[in-house]
């Protein structure tokens, strides 16, 4: 029997280039499960009178890529990226912000995911984080770039950025890149790509149009006002091929198995099979009468143009709250000869 779609969107933001390719590995996959749209980021969609510069090859920037579903999204909204396991407390959070709050007047009321630092390292080598300084109130403050960050055995915080080593500690908030927010904020994206398309400052080649230099470009200007909801919950990413192994329980060993199991020794990968985490979605449902849109800027399969033998492990989780839970991971064989 047919499994009923639920009541939720998911909005991917793709390069039309890889559209085949994405649906293929991914979209027609959790498009069983949720109504699913797309959008496209191209080089090419600029505002009137702009035109790229020559030599230009990538698109521009975070920004752009949300700016992109201005003519899709008119309900709150939470921006992912699309590569990142981001844990259930933080949707949860951000969910009952945007669905028990408003947007009123010209100050954009926003939130951020507050993840803790020491739920984010990596045990395999040093991470750059965007430190939060935040307020008595759970206001944001500032986000500091910091690179170099590693947590010794005894807990000491080491980092590149002067500024911060002398305060910097195992439980400071960061920004993983995690935002909620309303349809006003695309008006405040779109007026800010023309000013950042007018600035000559820059390399026009690489420069970028980024979420957490526009927010922080707003919160500076009085613009925006974000509150930090602290999450417990441990934020995974791939900065490094070992990084795989911090699953949050996923059994990797067992998935290989099963793989290997069925796609058999002569697959093209062969002997060397290598499983790379490549993406980890995660969405959910209310069930009331208010909606949330997740958008995520997907750039995974830049990474791996050719995957071969994609597998998926999806599972149901519980319900809570009145929303239901997905959590599906896809994984990639990483061919040994390309």
């Amino acid at each position: 029997m047919m499994q009923k779609k639920q009541d939720l969107t998911k909005v991917f933001v793709i390069r039309k280039d890889i559209e085949e390719e994405f649906k293929a590995v991914i979209g027609n996959r959790i498009g069983s499960q949720i109504e699913v749209e797309y959008v496209y980021q191209e080089l090419t969609d600029l505002p009137e009178g702009f035109t790229v510069p020559e030599g230009r090859k990538k698109p521009w920037g975070t920004g752009q890529a949300v700016l992109a579903c201005k003519d899709v999204v008119e309900e709150p909204f939470v921006i992912i990226n699309a590569d990142d396991y981001y844990g259930k407390e933080a949707f949860v959070k951000l969910h009952d912000f945007l669905v028990n709050g408003k947007q009123e007047g010209e100050v954009l009321n926003m939130a951020m995911a507050g993840f803790v630092l020491k739920n984010t390292v990596s045990e395999n080598g040093a991470v750059t984080r965007g430190i939060c300084t935040v307020d008595d109130d759970d206001m944001l403050t500032d986000v500091l770039e910091t690179s170099g960050i590693a947590i010794g055995a005894d807990g000491t915080v080491v980092c590149d950025r002067e500024e911060v080593r002398s305060w910097i500690t195992p439980d400071v908030h960061v920004s993983m890149n995690m935002w909620a927010a309303y349809p006003e904020f695309l008006n405040k994206l779109e007026s800010g790509f023309v000013e950042f398309l007018k600035d000559d400052s820059g390399d026009p080649l690489k420069k970028e149009y980024l979420i957490p230099i526009i927010v922080d470009g707003l919160l500076k200007q009085n613009k925006a006002t974000v509150k930090v909801l602290e999450t417990q919950d441990k934020w995974i990413g791939i900065t490094y091929k070992e990084d795989i192994r911090q699953s949050c329980g996923i059994d990797f060993e067992k998935i290989k198995e099963k793989m290997t199991k069925h796609q058999g020794e002569n697959r093209r990968c062969g002997k060397s099979q290598n499983l790379i985490l490549t993406w980890c979605f995660f969405s959910y449902v209310d069930n009331g009468t208010k909606s949330v849109r997740f958008l995520s800027s997907s750039g995974i399969l830049q990474k791996f143009r050719n995957p071969h033998g994609c597998k998926s492990e999806t599972k149901r989780a519980e319900k809570e709250k009145g929303m239901t839970f997905w959590q599906s991971l896809y994984i990639i064989e990483e061919a040994s000869a390309r």
